[in-house]
């Protein structure tokens, strides 16, 4: 039975020749009977140029114009390679054959491979953009922790050491936006701080304000200062037993 790849009968000649070169040595083989070297390259070339012999001219076909001094030597060379191209249906190519050797006969070939280079390449970009997308999740989640303790640092500091706290979270890459804004939720409750206003600092960077905190600081009188160290939430209670 032909099989199902094989059922139609191509327009290329050269697909043409080889699929009845493979049903030939088939045959034959099946049949028991004796076949010359190279069964495959001889029946394709019988198909395809009405040739009993592997000759130059044969050669030709995928050499292009080789002389009979390139050929000399090699021919045997040439034979081999025809005859493994037929064969293996395109599958199997090497030197003196090149791929275009291999796609001028089994072009189908050629498209199958390119398919499964592009399903490769678009299932390597899927992975890749899995991967990135994951990274980029964990960054995230990792950043969001970082702003939760930053949070919970500033919550223990006082006008006199916030420009400590803000410099120590910028250099664990906190961004200037996040920390500002921390900032000014947490700056309410400090009565030195109330001509601070967030507005004034829009298009300021973070280290001028810390400045201008610290100079607001400076200026507290000596009750705003305990005032500001009694709010600090990290005073322990004593409990007689």
């Amino acid at each position: 039975m032909i099989p199902k790849h094989m059922a139609l009968v191509p327009k290329n000649d050269a697909r043409r020749a080889a699929m009845f070169a493979i049903l030939d040595v088939e045959k034959r083989h099946e049949q028991g009977r004796a076949q010359a070297d190279y069964p495959y390259a001889r029946a394709f070339f019988r198909h395809l140029m009405g040739s009993k012999r592997i000759t130059r001219k044969e050669i030709n076909f995928f050499a292009g114009a080789i002389s009979d001094e390139n050929l000399r030597g090699n021919k045997e060379r040439w034979a081999s390679a025809i005859d493994t191209l037929i064969s293996s249906q395109g599958n199997v190519c090497y030197l003196p054959l090149g791929m275009n050797d291999a796609r001028r006969v089994f072009p189908e070939v050629y498209f199958s491979a390119q398919d499964r280079l592009q399903k490769r390449a678009e299932l390597k970009s899927s992975r890749y953009s899995r991967q990135a997308e994951k990274e980029e999740s964990h960054h995230e989640m990792r950043y969001l922790a970082r702003v939760g303790q930053a949070k919970i640092d500033l919550a223990f500091q006082t006008p006199d050491t916030v420009s400590s706290w803000s410099s120590r979270w910028t250099q664990a890459e906190v961004s200037e936006y996040d920390l500002e804004s921390m900032f000014f939720e947490w700056s309410g409750r400090f009565p030195e701080l109330a001509e601070i206003e967030r507005w004034q600092w829009q298009n300021e960077p973070l280290w001028a304000l810390m400045m201008a905190v610290n100079d607001e600081a400076k200026k507290a009188s000596p009750a705003e200062r305990a005032l500001a160290r009694w709010m600090v939430p990290n005073k322990l209670t004593h409990k007689a037993a």
